[in-house]
């Protein structure tokens, strides 16, 4: 997401939109990039929820600017009212985002049950190799093989 397409996706937006901010350098955002692809995995058959990633050091700068962000990473949800994001502000744990996406994103069909709620999976603990990639972020691409990119 860049700033020339960032009001034609907010636009066009038809579902929830998760939106991760995040810079290079940042070594809670490295932390957090595998959290954020497992959020996005577990919503993964839902169409009418979607994620972004925008670098704030890179193309994204000047969207990262206008959206006035105090920290990162920092998680922005739009929903229904696509003009004023919902920011995540819990600790950074899989089942809290999950919560998160559900109780901001609802069916339209039946206004107050989270989209998720009937295709919820039972959150799986981490594996011994998912928690040492977390751990190690930098050198897990080493050790671990290419992550998978959303």
């Amino acid at each position: 997401m860049t700033k020339d397409n960032y009001q034609e996706i907010l636009s066009d937006l038809d579902s929830c939109l998760v939106i991760k901010y995040y810079t290079t350098y940042c070594g809670a955002c490295k932390s957090f990039k595998f959290t954020y692809e497992k959020l996005a995995e577990h919503f993964e058959n839902n169409e009418k929820i979607k994620f972004l990633e925008v670098e704030c050091d890179g193309k994204g700068k000047e969207v990262c600017i206008k959206a006035k962000l105090k920290g990162y990473p920092t998680i922005h949800l739009f929903g229904k009212n696509k003009e004023f994001p919902i920011q995540f502000e819990s600790a950074r744990l899989l089942s809290k985002l999950i919560d998160f996406v559900d109780s901001s994103c609802f069916d339209e069909e039946t206004e107050n049950e989270p989209i998720s709620f009937q295709k919820r999976q039972i959150e799986k603990p981490l594996t011994r190799k998912e928690k040492l990639q977390t751990m190690l972020n930098p050198m897990s691409k080493k050790i671990f093989g290419k992550k998978k990119e959303l």
